[in-house]
């Protein structure tokens, strides 16, 4: 018996591609507006790029050092830099 299964069309594929995979970021809606932004310096330091852009707002971790108020990623962050501020300034 003979394998009757065809190819798909490129054309085929091309349109199952374009109506079902959706459009990038503007699949989610409009850009959304971003706040003000700050550097984690733990994360800084420590090459965490992940977690190095830290969107600022009511309860983002902070603190003041030196009269300087910075924002942490995390309370861990936070802490670490509160035990150890100067393996973290250096950094800057």
């Amino acid at each position: 018996m003979k394998n009757s299964r065809r190819p798909i069309p490129l054309a085929g594929l091309l349109f199952l591609l374009v109506t079902l995979v959706p459009a990038g970021c503007r699949a989610g809606g409009p850009p959304r507006e971003r706040g003000p932004t700050a550097e984690c310096p733990v994360c800084a330091h420590e090459g965490d790029l992940a977690c190095v852009c830290v969107e600022i707002g009511a309860d983002t971790p902070h603190c003041q050092c030196s009269g300087k108020t910075y924002y942490f990623c995390s309370d861990e962050c936070r802490a670490d830099f509160e035990k150890h501020p100067e393996r973290y300034l250096s950094h800057q």
